[in-house]
């Protein structure tokens, strides 16, 4: 996730313009949008920018867009935001403020530009390009015509530095054809939203999950919990840990039903589980423990706890479950689901290609380790006693239903993993740069993952929406 943010808000670093707002700018009446605000001359991001700068991977994009025949100063397209919006008839918008320099590339492009509104407008392949003295849009033609006539003033349900949001349009199940179960499912969501700013204590996220009361009570009562989870401060310390709240009985019948609408035999029996869930993970995974074949190591050194209420039938469901995922997860003539024996009081089993895993049922949960260091971490001191857990805690509303908290970063094997990704290819000088880009975007990735810090994140029930915070220090 970590990743996922730094990768968005450094899309603007390229080239300095101004901000704008541009989703005003819009035709009213989208069912969905994004936002992506001028972050160019954002005080934030000022340590970021000189990490782009110093580690050369611009002059290595706009060598390699040229050696590809594509105009470099394209790299400037959404410097200084972007605003996008799709129309329940299926029309687009979308308008950003380019760099001078991509402006003037774009005008290059165009093929018989008409002056409609002080706008250079040309359309190619059922799509509008328009270019004024410092935006450009490209949309579909009924939305550029409402454009055009003035038709502006969208309004976005979510504001942020970036944002989007997208609301399923009225009668979308029939329009589709769905199954009627499925369709259901469509129907009771009305809309997702989510919103990320930056501040100057970090990046602060937050998602909403909205259902049409009614409609579909059964997911309404899977997806809005009303329980409370386990307490955190409880259980071992590692990297990052969560707890939550999942009716696991409820989710099986409803995955059953929708099955059946998709002509599956999936069947699901997890009545003997309970409620709540509690997940630690202890190290994070890196490029060359995600090659390995040793107990999910892909995934990390992780515990995983599940409510159970009547433990020998949990333990039947568990291994039917297992031997499922090892079919699917199994080529011919490899592996298979295999009892190996015991590790101290938790049994082990492989499963498939995806490694061995130990697990343990006590009185009221079950405890699922994916490898031996995992195991280990049980005899780890637990997060309450742990200072900065429990200054973060205090932030957790009492109505939580699900809550997290990661310790400050460790930084994983970034340039390895891109080393494993970015193999060498061709001839000798190919090889030499495909090491040396490697290498830059290595050290680039983990010079901005050391500015990543604590993280605490928690998601509550809020009448008919599910709503998710978070929040990660940075030293910008």
């Amino acid at each position: 996730m970590k990743l996922f943010r730094i990768g968005l808000v450094l899309a603007v670093l390229c080239s300095p313009v101004f901000g704008q707002n541009l989703v005003s700018l819009a035709p009213p009446g989208a069912v969905a949008g994004f936002i992506l605000n001028d972050l160019s001359h954002n005080p934030y991001l000022r340590g970021v920018a000189r990490d782009w700068a110093k580690s050369g991977l611009e002059a290595e994009l706009r060598r390699a867009m040229g050696e590809q025949a594509a105009d470099p100063a394209l790299l400037g397209l959404i410097s200084g935001g972007i605003a996008a919006a799709l129309y329940p008839s299926g029309d687009f918008f979308a308008i950003a403020k380019p760099t001078p320099q991509a402006l003037q590339s774009l005008r290059k492009g165009l093929r018989k530009p008409q002056n409609r509104g002080g706008w250079q407008v040309d359309t190619q392949g059922g799509v509008v390009t328009g270019l004024s003295k410092d935006l450009a849009l490209l949309a579909s033609p009924p939305a550029f015509e409402r454009f055009i006539r003035n038709q502006r003033g969208l309004k976005a349900p979510v504001g942020g530095d970036i944002a989007f949001w997208a609301e399923v349009p009225k009668n979308l199940a029939n329009q589709l054809e769905l199954p009627p179960r499925i369709g259901l499912t469509l129907s009771a969501v009305k809309r997702l939203t989510f919103s990320l700013k930056l501040t100057s204590q970090g990046i602060s996220q937050e998602t909403r999950l909205e259902f049409l009361p009614g409609v579909d009570p059964q997911l309404s009562n899977i997806a809005l919990p009303k329980d409370r989870p386990w307490e955190l401060g409880d259980f071992p310390q590692g990297v990052a840990a969560s707890t939550s709240v999942v009716d696991i009985p409820a989710l099986g019948r409803y995955l059953n039903a929708l099955s059946r609408d998709l002509n599956s035999s999936l069947n699901l029996d997890l009545s003997a589980f309970g409620k709540r869930i509690a997940q630690v993970t202890f190290n994070a995974p890196t490029g060359q423990r995600g090659l390995q074949n040793d107990a999910l190591a892909q995934f990390g050194d992780m515990l995983l706890f599940v409510e159970v209420l009547d433990p020998p039938t949990a333990e039947a469901n568990l291994l039917g479950l297992l031997q499922n995922v090892a079919a699917f997860a199994t080529p011919e003539g490899k592996g298979g689901f295999k009892v190996v024996g015991n590790e101290g009081d938790f049994k082990a089993v492989e499963v498939g290609l995806l490694g061995r895993l130990y697990y343990r049922f006590d009185a009221d949960r079950l405890i699922l380790a994916t490898s031996k260091t995992a195991l280990e971490g049980l005899g780890n001191p637990t997060w309450k006693e742990n200072s900065r857990f429990q200054q973060s805690r205090q932030t957790i509303p009492a109505s939580a239903v699900s809550y997290g908290f990661s310790d400050a970063a460790q930084i994983p094997s970034v340039e390895e993993l891109l080393q494993n990704t970015l193999l060498p290819a061709g001839n000798a000088t190919q090889a030499r740069r495909a090491r040396e880009l490697s290498k830059r975007m290595g050290d680039f990735m983990v010079s901005v993952l050391k500015r990543f810090g604590d993280g605490i994140n928690y998601a509550a029930v809020e009448g008919n929406t599910l709503i998710s915070r978070s929040f990660s220090n940075v030293k910008w």
